[in-house]
């Protein structure tokens, strides 16, 4: 997997938490990226990409949902392979279009588009976004735990 793969699947993902963001009234769906920074790697974005999943895990339980749980603590890995940021970046999508479809009449995400030669650099930009709204998305699922059910 290269870095444009990932960098499409977490454009999936910013999608559909602007679907989610939607539900609340006044909410910046798509806030600015975070500035460019030269040099990051594989490790940068699987962090980055492993605490939006954080994110997305208190999301459900604060929602009353149950989704996969994400163990880490038996790993310390020194390299992440591209396909680890691959499979990361695929399990946020996964669950964040589970949460998705618990919204009626939600509409659907836009369709990710090739997004050309992408460095790490670029997907952890990408990322930045992607953080930014799931921390706005939890902080007003705590406010309203039954906002699926609203």
């Amino acid at each position: 997997f290269a870095p444009r793969d990932v960098y499409r699947q977490v454009t999936v993902a910013i999608h559909h938490t602007a679907l989610l963001l939607a539900h609340f009234p006044g909410v910046t769906r798509l806030p600015k990226p975070a500035p460019y920074e030269h040099g990051k790697r594989s490790n940068d974005v699987y962090q980055r990409l492993v605490e939006c999943y954080a994110r997305v895990t208190a999301i459900a339980e604060e929602s009353g949902l149950k989704i996969l749980a994400l163990d880490l603590s038996q790993t310390t890995p020194t390299v992440i392979r591209p396909s680890e940021v691959y499979d990361i970046a695929s399990l946020l999508v996964s669950d964040l279009a589970y949460l998705h479809r618990q919204l009626p009449a939600s509409g659907e995400p836009n369709q990710a588009y090739d997004p050309g030669r992408k460095f790490p650099a670029h997907v952890f930009q990408r990322a930045s976004i992607l953080l930014a709204q799931l921390r706005e998305l939890e902080r007003r699922v705590q406010a309203n735990p039954q906002w699926l059910r609203s």
